[in-house]
C-alpha cells in the first residue's frame, strides 16, 4: 500500500527532527583558556632563586619542593599538589608534592596545598585522587579515601579543609575552595579556580576545600620580584624561622595568620600585637586545643626593617620563636588576604616568604615559595587575561 504524499512528508520531517535533537556530548574545548596559560620561564626563575638562596641561606640550590620535608612534625603533613591541563580531549591531572608540572604535553594550571593527614579540627574528611590511562587523566572524589576501581588506579589521599560538620562553634577554619567540573566520554575532570565549566560543556561534580593556592608567575610578574630581590634578601637574612614542633602549635599559628592586620605595615616603629587581644583567635584556640599557647602568641610588625629601603617584615611568634614570616615593602597598601596565604606557605615551607605587590593588578602578590616564583590572587589572577608585559 502506498503512503499518501503528505503523510510521507510529515513522517520524514518527524524523523529528521528526532535525529537532529538526539542527545550529544557537549564539547569541552576551550581555546581561549589554553591561549592564556602561563609560560613559566624556568631558566630565569632558577637564576633568581639561586641568587636569593645564596644571599639568604648560603646555598644556590633551586630545588622546587616542599622545603620543610620530614623534619617538621606538622608541616610535613601539608603538601603542594600541582594541577596540569592537556587537550584532545580537555582534561586535568594532579601531581602530589609538586610545585610545577609542565611536561609531556601537560601545562601547569595552578598549585594548591592540602593536608595529607587527618586533622580533626582543620581537615577531617578524606579525599582521594585516582588516575586512568588512554588518555592520562585524574579524578578527585570527596568523602572517600581510595579511588581504585572501575578502571581507575588510586594515587593519593588528602583531607578536605573547612568547617567540621559536627562543630557547634560558630567560627570556621579559613580555607580556599574550587569547583571540580566533570565530563564523560571519557570520564574526566576540570579543576581550576573560578572556571565557568558550565559554559564549556562541563557538569558540576563537587567542591574541594584546601589550604592555599597560587599559579606560576609570568615573566612580567617575575621581574617585579626580581627588582625587589636585594631588599628582600637584606630583611630575610635577619629572620630565623623554626618548624612547628607539634600539631597544636601548627594549628595555633595557622589561626594567628588569619587575624594579621596586613593592609599596610608602618615601619616608623616595631609593633607587637598580642594574640590574646584577638577574640577570634582565642575562640579558634579553644576549638583547636591550643589555648595554652595563646598567652605566648604574638604578631610582630616591622620587627625586622631595613630603613634605607623601606622593606620590612611580618613575623608570627609563639613562645619567642618565629614560625611564619614574610618580607615586604612597608608603608604601602597591600592585599591583606593574599599576605595571609603567603604566611601559610611560610609556615608550610619553614622559610620567610619574599612578597612584592603587583603594580598593574593591585589585588595580587608575587612571592618566592620554596624555589618557585608564585602569584597569589583572585579571579583576575586565574581566569582573566593575564598581562604579559
Amino acid at each position: 500500500m502506498k503512503i499518501p504524499t503528505i503523510l510521507s512528508a510529515l513522517l520524514a520531517t518527524s524523523l529528521a527532527i528526532t535525529a537532529h535533537t538526539a542527545p550529544t556530548t557537549p564539547s569541552t574545548d576551550d581555546s581561549a583558556l589554553f591561549a592564556n596559560l602561563v609560560k613559566y620561564d624556568y631558566k630565569a626563575a632558577d637564576a633568581l632563586v639561586a641568587h636569593y638562596n645564596n644571599a639568604v641561606h648560603g646555598s644556590s640550590s633551586t630545588i622546587r619542593s616542599n622545603a620543610v620535608g620530614a623534619k617538621a612534625a606538622a608541616s610535613k603533613d601539608i603538601l603542594p599538589f600541582c594541577v596540569a591541563i592537556a587537550s584532545n580531549p580537555t582534561r586535568t591531572r594532579v601531581y602530589r608534592n609538586k610545585q610545577s608540572c609542565d611536561s609531556k604535553g601537560w601545562t601547569t594550571l595552578f598549585v594548591f596545598t592540602a593536608h595529607t593527614k587527618k586533622d580533626k579540627h582543620h581537615a577531617a574528611y578524606p579525599v582521594c585522587i585516582g588516575s586512568a590511562k588512554n588518555p592520562d587523566r585524574s579524578l578527585i572524589q570527596t568523602m572517600q579515601a581510595n579511588c581504585g576501581g572501575n578502571g581507575w588506579k588510586h594515587e593519593s589521599t588528602l583531607y578536605y579543609s573547612g568547617k567540621i560538620m559536627s562543630d557547634t562553634n560558630p567560627v570556621s577554619v579559613t580555607h580556599e575552595s574550587t569547583t571540580i567540573w566533570q565530563a564523560s566520554k571519557p570520564d574526566r575532570m576540570m579543576f581550576y579556580p573560578y572556571y565557568a565549566g558550565d559554559k564549556h560543556g562541563w557538569g558540576t561534580a563537587r567542591d574541594l576545600g584546601y589550604r592555599t593556592r597560587w599559579r606560576l608567575a609570568t615573566t612580567r610578574e617575575m621581574n617585579l620580584l626580581k627588582a625587589d630581590l636585594s631588599k628582600h634578601e637584606a630583611v630575610n637574612k635577619k629572620i630565623k624561622i623554626v618548624s612547628s614542633p607539634d600539631v597544636a602549635t601548627h594549628r595555633c599559628v595557622q589561626n594567628l595568620i588569619q587575624v594579621v592586620p596586613a593592609k599596610r605595615v608602618d615601619t616608623s616603629k616595631p609593633t607587637v600585637l598580642q594574640g590574646k587581644s584577638f577574640q577570634k583567635y582565642v575562640d579558634w584556640a579553644a576549638r583547636d586545643e591550643c589555648s595554652h599557647l595563646v598567652s605566648s602568641s604574638s604578631i610582630q610588625l616591622a620587627r625586622t626593617t631595613i630603613a634605607k629601603t623601606g622593606f620590612t617584615s611580618i613575623e608570627l611568634v609563639v613562645k619567642n620563636k618565629v614560625y611564619a614570616a614574610v618580607s615586604l615593602r612597608g608603608n604601602v597598601d597591600t592585599p591583606e588576604y593574599y599576605i595571609h596565604l603567603a604566611l601559610q606557605e611560610s609556615l608550610r615551607t619553614g622559610q620567610s616568604i619574599p612578597v612584592s605587590v603587583d603594580n598593574k593588578q593591585s589585588d595580587q602578590i608575587v612571592a618566592l615559595v620554596a624555589g618557585t616564583v608564585a602569584t597569589f590572587g583572585g579571579k583576575q589572577t586565574f581566569n582573566s587575561a593575564i598581562p604579559k608585559k
